[in-house]
């Protein structure tokens, strides 16, 4: 499978959080990306919730992948693909979602692959919950206006 040229990565910063100089990095050992712009929108949204009594940082980033470094590109993962490090069942029950949401995992992505396509300053915002961020961000809404009682 080709990484597509494209991907997007949501996130939100809680105040106090820097990007570092080697770009975006995780403690999981991978980055995750999508080509869908609303998939990442709703991952950023998701961490918000997350860190709902704090303020900071909503980010959409473009990835160029071309500017990817050639171990990088070896060392990413599709979404069909599995992560040898992680137990394998658990690998196959998130793959078909994984599919689905078009998730690449990729180990480092630098600075100069990056695009800031939307920064957002929010405050806190204490009566954020999940019911909300899936009927606004889910991309899945969008064509199932029944998609919260399917998840709730």
């Amino acid at each position: 499978m080709n990484i597509p040229k494209t991907l997007y990565h949501g996130t939100f910063w809680p105040e106090g959080t820097k990007l570092g100089r080697g770009g975006l990095k995780t403690d999981y050992e991978y980055v995750s990306a999508t080509p869908d712009k609303r998939w990442a929108r709703y991952f950023a949204m998701q961490r918000r919730v997350r860190f709902r009594d704090k303020a900071g940082i909503l980010a959409l980033y473009e990835i160029d992948t071309s500017k990817l470094s050639q171990r990088n590109r070896k060392r990413a993962i599709p979404p069909d693909g599995l992560d040898p490090r992680l137990d394998r069942k658990g690998e196959e029950e998130m793959r078909e979602e994984r599919i689905r949401v078009g998730d690449w995992r990729i180990p480092t992505i630098p600075l100069d692959a990056i695009v800031v396509k939307e920064k957002t300053q929010r405050g806190a915002e204490p009566h954020l919950n999940y019911r909300d961020l899936i009927r606004q961000y889910h991309p899945d809404n969008l064509d199932n206006p029944d998609i919260l009682d399917l998840l709730f």
